[in-house]
């Protein structure tokens, strides 16, 4: 563990020592990463790593943007490589406009423009430098580019004989999985795959090389049940510098697991990574590979300020899209999904839809008495009458959510109706919460005390939080990520029976179609119409709101349970193996 874990270190190194810095603070419990914000002076960009790792994105944005403009030309290096580790497309772009091009410098350039997508551009800048790190980031950059442009499952042979499979068994290929990352991410492998099981299936799962010790964290085990199905930890001895290398290593050791756990089929997940791996194994081993594409992280990339246009985004785009067509079969999230990956080129009868989906569990518990009972004390904490309307949310506040636009519509609710303004609860922790304190901060007393920012809550406590709401929204912005990818927590509010509103985006119209939700158009004005629409007092309001919330929660029953997506799975997987 030890070598593994001083590999990793190189790795992080080889990019940049703050690298290795930010991994370390981000592991770290929060207070400490909050400590060294405090010590580090105000003028050292590595304030701006300590002070993102302790959740405060905003004044880490606030801080590397400042030092962009106000540094001397000898810091500005270390500004850029801070604003390159914390992906500040703005710091980065003022400290490259004031960066002379002396050899100092253009280690730090060119790591700016590998966090730009351009990573071509930076090979050839790092060629024949002898500065201090500048051959050892070449390196691990041109083995991201092979990584991003191999198809290794070409170069084998079909298997002479198959592999003796253990019936009804699957394993999932996955990026990483509870207890260390809680994630949407996380929480539909483990839907997904208890659900398997209680259908007679044999699910494993298995995680990328590496993980956990590559996020800063050091298991005690490399096998372990979550809710009983049992997860497996690529842990070699160390992890090489390239990511060729990495993906190399990823196939062995995969071979190796599923030579002794004999799956009958390989389910392989979101990113492209994964399938390469599975599809090598698959096509190696004689097994079918199903390759899940749970978003299309080039779209995720550029959401967060990427060049639509650069290099990156185009590689990306092709891996994923080459993985899905050497796939046996693709599964997808929404129909929405689903016909992006078949305008890729994909045979519409290879592409299958498994939807979101929340716990059966999800359905008594969202209005037992117990979780009612945790959501009236919430309420009366935060000075909320048991007859007043709340709307909110409860999720990850990126921007891209849309929170900040759904707290100017509330504001804009109030002053519309001041007789019955209701409150505005928003449940989560993530880079936007920071500026969303600011933004209530801004606004009249009497609007910013009906404005309730909870943060960040335990899984275990959502069904609690979500039962507060009457009406749950997702005022997602119009973004190329949102009109593609649907998010997993409107299900759950559909359990707790909140009437969810959504922002007129194709996967989320979908999602509420039929008339169990309502789409509001992504703007304030439309916002603030619907909430003073919806949230209206009166018995007639308040019988609209029932009957929509009880639309919803048989929909979801019927159709959005683990239940009835793994039962969709292993037709499947019947379907591949004959079965």
């Amino acid at each position: 563990m030890a070598r593994l874990a001083l590999s990793v270190a190189r790795r992080h190194l080889a990019t940049d020592p703050r690298k290795l810095l930010s991994v370390a603070l981000r592991a770290a419990p929060t207070p400490v990463a909050g400590s060294v914000g405090r010590i580090l002076p105000a003028q050292s960009p590595l304030r701006a790593l300590a002070l993102d790792a302790a959740g405060q994105n905003a004044r880490a944005r606030e801080t590397v943007e400042r030092l962009a403009t106000e540094s001397p030309a000898d810091g500005l290096p270390a500004v850029l490589r801070v604003a390159a580790i914390l992906h500040l497309p703005t710091a980065r772009r003022i400290a490259v406009e004031r960066l002379d091009d002396h050899p100092a410098a253009r280690t730090a350039r060119a790591l700016s423009l590998v966090d730009a997508g351009e990573r071509g551009a930076a090979v050839e800048l790092l060629a024949g430098l002898t500065e201090r790190g500048a051959a050892s980031l070449r390196e691990r950059v041109l083995g991201e580019l092979a990584a991003l442009r191999a198809r290794p499952w070409e170069e084998e042979r079909p298997a002479p004989t198959v592999l003796a499979a253990t019936p009804r068994s699957v394993l999932h290929v996955v990026t990483n999985s509870l207890p260390w990352t809680q994630a949407g991410y996380t929480l539909r492998t483990r839907g997904l795959t208890v659900a398997q099981s209680r259908l007679g299936w044999s699910p494993q799962v298995v995680t990328r090389p590496g993980f956990p010790v590559d996020s800063g964290a050091l298991p005690r085990w490399a096998e372990h049940p979550v809710d009983g199905v049992p997860h497996h930890l690529l842990l070699p001895p160390s992890l090489p510098l390239r990511d060729d290398e990495l993906l190399a290593l990823h196939v062995e050791e995969l071979t190796r697991l599923v030579q002794r756990l004999r799956p009958a089929v390989l389910h392989a997940h979101s990113r492209f990574t994964n399938a390469q791996a599975a599809l090598t194994v698959g096509r190696r081993l004689g097994i079918p590979v199903v390759y899940e594409v749970r978003g299309f992280l080039e779209e995720t990339w550029v959401s967060r300020g990427g060049d639509p246009g650069a290099e990156h985004r185009h590689l990306a785009r092709a891996a994923e899209t080459a993985c899905m067509a050497a796939a046996d079969a693709v599964t997808t999230l929404s129909e929405t999904m689903r016909q992006e990956i078949i305008g890729r080129g994909v045979d519409p009868a290879r592409v299958h839809l498994l939807g979101n989906a929340a716990p059966r569990e999800e359905i008594t518990a969202g209005r037992a008495p117990a979780t009612l009972e945790r959501a009236r004390a919430h309420r009366e904490a935060l000075g909320i009458g048991p007859d007043e309307v709340v709307a909110g949310t409860v999720t990850t506040l990126n921007d891209y959510e849309g929170t900040a636009l759904l707290v100017d519509a509330f504001a804009a609710h109030c002053r519309n109706r001041p007789e019955a303004p209701g409150h505005l609860v928003v449940v989560g922790g993530g880079p936007a919460l920071s500026p969303l304190q600011a933004q209530r901060a801004g606004l009249p007393a009497g609007v910013a005390e009906r404005i309730h920012l909870v943060g960040r809550v335990p899984h275990a406590e959502v069904p609690g939080w979500n039962a507060v709401l009457d009406l749950f929204c997702v005022p997602r912005l119009d973004t190329p990520v949102t009109r593609l990818v649907t998010p997993l927590k409107p299900l759950s509010a559909m359990f707790a029976r909140s009437v969810v509103l959504v922002a007129d985006l194709p996967p989320l119209a979908e999602l509420v179609a039929g008339g169990r939700g309502a789409t509001v158009a992504p703007d304030p004005a439309a916002w603030t119409r619907a909430l003073d629409e919806w949230m209206l007092p009166d018995a007639t309001t308040r019988a609209r709101r029932e009957a929509t919330a009880a639309a919803g929660a048989r929909w979801a029953e019927e159709e959005a349970t683990w239940e009835v997506v793994a039962a969709r799975s292993v037709e499947l997987y019947d379907s591949l193996t004959g079965g």
